[in-house]
This record gives C-alpha cells, sequence and structure tokens, in this order.
C-alpha cells in the first residue's frame, strides 16, 4: 500500500495513496498541491515530481504543462491542523 506524500525535494522520488501499483494504457498525472508549475506522473505506484519549463503552469484537464492563464490555477496551502 502507498503512503501519503511528504515533498522535501523535487528531484526525490515519492510515494502517493492515489498513484495506481501498475501502470495502465493512459498515463496518470495530477497536479502538486501548492505549486503551479509541479506536477507528478506515476510509475508503477510512484509519484515522479515533474516541473514545467519557463513560466508554464500544470494543467491537469489537458495534462500538459500551458500558458498560466489557460492552466487557471488556483494556488492551495496545505495546512497540518484539521
Amino acid at each position: 500500500m502507498n503512503k501519503l506524500f511528504l515533498i522535501s525535494d523535487a528531484d526525490e522520488f515519492t510515494a502517493f495513496a492515489s498513484c495506481p501499483e501498475t501502470n495502465g494504457r493512459d498515463i496518470v498525472s495530477f497536479a502538486h498541491p501548492t505549486d503551479c508549475q509541479m506536477y507528478y506522473v506515476c510509475d508503477h505506484g510512484i509519484a515522479l515530481p515533474r516541473r514545467c519549463n519557463s513560466n508554464l503552469h500544470y494543467n491537469p484537464k489537458l495534462r500538459v504543462c500551458d500558458f498560466a492563464w489557460r492552466a487557471n490555477c488556483k494556488a492551495r496551502f496545505l495546512s497540518l491542523h484539521p
């Protein structure tokens, strides 16, 4: 079973509860919770962090790096308090 994420470095492999254990036909990717330029690509249950080039933001609808206005990313903040 995968663990919840802990991010300490953009180059570090991170396990996510939302990554499937096996790769399917389609690539599974999702937005970083607090950084609009970052996203994750799943590979056999491991979320591999990626960063968009230049000032592009990750667009979760299209699953590509895109112009910020089109990606419509809203920075989200994680809270340790419920």
